[in-house]
């Protein structure tokens, strides 16, 4: 696929790319399956799919603080799978109390 078929966003991230002097690089990605790893995620994919990325991975933390965790987990790798972008998850055992500051820096 050339270029001029990305949307606007993935040719700015093809232009962040160039600018950061990673292209055919190897990048990880942080993905919560929320919107913004969401989007990045799909910038990431399509960088794979044109060559400008030579492999790209997203990864989740489960902080393993909520009770829903594993289910987020399981959703943010259904989503990467949807995508295309390969999935791995990180699990930690945390306090149940665990601040964000804590999850943030561990």
């Amino acid at each position: 696929m050339n270029n001029s078929a990305h949307s606007g966003v993935v040719q700015r991230f093809f232009a962040f790319l160039n600018r950061h002097d990673l292209n055919q690089s190897d990048l990880a990605v942080a993905f919560s399956g929320g919107p913004d790893s969401t989007a990045l995620a799909i910038c990431v994919a399509e960088a794979v799919k044109a060559g400008r990325l030579t492999r790209a991975i997203a990864i989740h933390i489960d902080h393993g603080v909520r009770t829903e965790s594993r289910e987020d987990a399981r959703r943010a790798e259904l989503l990467a799978t949807e995508i295309g972008v390969p999935f791995r998850v990180l699990r930690l055992d945390l306090d149940a109390n665990a601040s964000e500051a804590v999850m943030r820096d561990t």
